[in-house]
């Protein structure tokens, strides 16, 4: 990531992204056993210690693992640390608005919808 990106400078609705992924992670492959309580717990205070993160933030690697399905097909799982998925999602929650009305009206399993949707 370049040094001039400072992400807490770039106006993204980390309360929104937050509560996104704290909803996405309910359906991992792998669950942390915890919910990434001692990163993204849901509270006022998660703010205050992702904060320092994203001061220095520098994106890790993700991990990608070939899981085997009953089809004698594999299913690509990719592992994405907490703090990325955070910034990924605060970015796309940025974006969206603007690409949304850009995306095929007849596909709607990517529409943009609000974190308490189903």
């Amino acid at each position: 990531m370049s040094k001039d990106l400072h992400l807490l400078e770039l106006g993204l609705d980390w309360k929104l992204a937050l509560k996104r992924v704290l909803k996405d992670i309910r359906d991992d492959f792998w669950p942390d056993p915890f919910g990434f309580e001692d990163l993204l717990a849901g509270n006022e205070q998660a703010q205050q210690r992702i904060e320092p993160l994203l001061k220095s933030y520098q994106p890790k690697s993700g991990v990608s693992y070939s899981i085997p399905k009953t089809n004698f097909t594999i299913r690509d799982s990719i592992y994405i640390p907490p703090l990325d998925r955070l910034v990924y999602q605060a970015l796309a929650d940025h974006l969206i608005p603007q690409i949304d009305s850009h995306l095929s009206p007849s596909s709607f399993s990517h529409r943009f919808r609000g974190p308490s949707s189903k």
